[in-house]
């Protein structure tokens, strides 16, 4: 179990680590050269696209990787699914590039929905690929073809922003490189798992979607409340304010890589344990919490110390704003870690209605609180408005958790993980506080390694061992 879990998380770590910081890279550079109000215009776009993207896939490829785990008869059904994932994302183009004709006559922004489009369309039907291999735990083609995909749109990108500047040749970049990966993934199914064609089973996509829709709508919600603040800064007509407020957001985005690659490492090994070996569940879970907290404290406390250089390093003058909306907003950043342990063991436990009520309880309140505080505040508002949201969905999840799985969310063991958190996050601080004027390169590794090394020898002393065992 702890090599499989382990081998996961290594090979999805890397592949999300290097694909999410290359993308990363080339926002920044996008930032750079669009301006604040270009931006805008593109992350506007990006948000909606990011909304269809998750109606699209419906929550789908997740039932498969739990069920297929459970009973690998399952993956003859994979044309299937194949197939349902190729309408599912076809018809997400024809929605995302029709209403974009309908509501706009500006070609750009008909340009910028119709090539972000396909980019949906072809993420859809990738999602299905990476979680045919997911269920097998076989992580290493999903983290390589990441890579791959990521260095694609990252070389159209830049050759968009060195011949046409514009946010709808960026969306062409992004399209193109999904395009080339999944022709490479094709490939690479095709000649290591087998030969598939596009089937049509009624009976399965009906039986499949009746467990999906549950997880398929909330994960609607979950994007709700994660992209609906740039989508109603811009509906308020504060494109500039969306540039300002998604500089921060990709910021604290990047700092929440480990928490994609740690839930999607740890959901086979929880599916197949979790009303099997009620003991081994309780102290792999535990190990998932352990990793949430140890990576999600420090990145909160540590980036609102080094926003403001951060700020400054990464993006121009003219972004100075962005700032104080990313020290709230990276307190979303150890509040998400916890959020996705939760929701990964009420999933396997088949109670992703409850999940689905938490969803739909955060992305209702999102849109009020960024109704009531956009006006007032702005990007800011906006800002606090995510922060409160995820307050609210760690206290319902814990609580879920501790009423609907077999696992326990208070133990002793957790306890003294808290304990070492704590106690090293407090010492980093210190450190950072007291320390002088330096590149800020060399402040993230003072404080980094100031962390690791408390951390571990506070864990040792409470526990036994320094890290994760």
């Amino acid at each position: 179990m702890k090599n499989a879990v382990l081998r996961n998380v290594i090979w999805l770590g890397a592949g999300e680590m290097v694909s999410r910081l290359l993308i990363f890279g080339l926002l920044i550079a996008v930032a750079r050269v669009l301006g604040v109000h270009g931006y805008g215009i593109f992350a506007f776009g990006f948000s909606i696209a990011s909304l269809v993207l998750i109606v699209a896939q419906f929550g789908i490829p997740a039932i498969f990787v739990r069920d297929a785990a459970q009973d690998q008869k399952l993956e003859r059904a994979f044309p299937a699914f194949l197939t349902l994932g190729l309408f599912s994302g076809l018809g997400a183009l024809v929605v995302l590039a029709g209403t974009a004709f309908f509501l706009t006559g500006e070609t750009s922004l008909r340009l910028l929905f119709l090539f972000f489009g396909g980019y949906v369309a072809v993420m859809t039907i990738l999602e299905f690929f990476y979680a045919f291999f997911r269920a097998r735990e076989e992580m290493r083609y999903e983290a390589v073809l990441k890579i791959f995909q990521a260095t694609m749109i990252v070389a159209f990108g830049i050759l968009a922003l060195w011949l046409v500047p514009t946010p709808y040749y960026i969306a062409l970049g992004y399209a193109g490189g999904a395009i080339i990966s999944l022709v490479f993934m094709a490939g690479i199914f095709w000649r290591r798992v087998f030969s598939f064609r596009m089937q049509i089973d009624l009976s399965l996509w009906k039986k499949t979607l009746s467990s999906a829709w549950p997880l398929g709508i909330m994960w609607v919600f979950v994007v709700v409340y994660n992209s609906i603040d740039s989508v109603m800064l811009g509906a308020f007509g504060q494109i500039t304010e969306v540039g300002w407020y998604n500089a921060a957001y990709r910021v604290a985005g990047a700092a929440l890589i480990p928490a994609i690659f740690l839930g999607k490492s740890f959901l086979p090994a929880l599916s197949k344990r979790i009303w099997s070996s009620v003991g081994s569940l309780q102290a792999l879970w535990e190990r998932q919490v352990e990793a949430a907290l140890m990576i999600g404290v420090p990145a909160s406390i540590g980036g609102t110390m080094v926003a403001p250089d951060l700020i400054r390093v990464l993006y121009t003058a003219e972004f100075e704003p962005a700032i104080f909306a990313l020290q709230i907003l990276i307190w979303t950043v150890a509040l998400t870690f916890l959020v996705s342990a939760c929701s990964s063991l009420l999933f396997v436990a088949g109670a992703q209605k409850k999940s689905l009520w938490i969803a739909g309880i955060g992305a209702v309140g999102n849109v009020l609180l960024n109704l009531w505080l956009i006006p007032a505040w702005s990007l800011y508002g906006a800002a606090f408005a995510t922060l409160i949201t995820y307050g609210v969905m760690l206290f319902l999840c814990g609580e879920a958790v501790r009423r609907y799985t077999p696992a326990r969310i208070f133990t002793v063991s957790l306890g003294k993980v808290f304990v070492a958190v704590g106690g090293a996050a407090g010492i980093m601080a210190t450190v950072l506080g007291l320390a002088p004027s330096v590149p800020l390169p060399l402040l993230i590794l003072i404080g980094g390694g100031t962390y690791v090394l408390c951390y571990g020898a506070i864990r040792q002393t409470l526990l036994g061992h320094p890290f994760i065992a």
